[in-house]
């Protein structure tokens, strides 16, 4: 089954919905798709599994961490802390590093800026650097791991109101017309 680019956008869309994560995280890793690798593809159903506690970060020497941090609540604070303010960020032992730097590189061409000062650690620690090169546009969603794909597909079930004749006179469904 050939499946579009867009699909795949809509579905993570749908997903980090259906997990639970916030909305702007959802939007947000729904714009960079395009640019994922096959590793941040593989670190999907991870950062997907909830739950999704809200984290401070701490300040050290002058530098903002967050520690243990979730993608999705973490990662994006950070990324909107590096964005916003003249300070450096660490992102330590995040749970999906490749998915963190493709955030980054988002950041920094959405807004014609370098985050310089931003450290991005997997699990064990490990340093990974935000720049590393760049990935080939999807053109298709062929390239994702059926694994993936139907972890994806799991996730946004959950947003998805059961047909019944409560959920339709709540407002649910299209209705007599189908316009969408």
């Amino acid at each position: 089954m050939r499946r579009s680019a867009n699909e795949a956008q809509m579905l993570v869309l749908k997903a980090v919905r259906g997990a639970g994560a916030p909305l702007g995280a959802a939007e947000m890793l729904a714009r960079v798709v395009p640019d994922l690798s096959t590793a941040a593809w593989h670190e999907l159903p991870t950062a997907l599994r909830g739950p999704f506690p809200a984290s401070r970060p701490y300040q050290e020497g002058g530098i903002v961490k967050f520690t243990k941090a979730r993608v999705l609540t973490c990662g994006v604070a950070a990324l909107d802390i590096a964005l916003s303010e003249d300070v450096d960020v660490h992102v330590l032992q995040v749970d999906a590093p490749e998915i963190t730097c493709a955030l980054a590189r988002y950041i920094e061409q959405a807004f014609g800026v370098t985050l310089s000062r931003l450290v991005i650690t997997d699990s064990t620690d490990r340093s990974i650097p935000v720049s590393r090169g760049s990935v080939p546009a999807l053109s298709t969603a062929d390239g994702i791991p059926d694994t993936v794909w139907r972890a994806l597909m799991e996730f946004a079930a959950k947003t998805y109101v059961a047909a019944s004749e409560a959920s339709r006179s709540g407002g649910a469904g299209a209705g007599l017309t189908d316009n969408d």
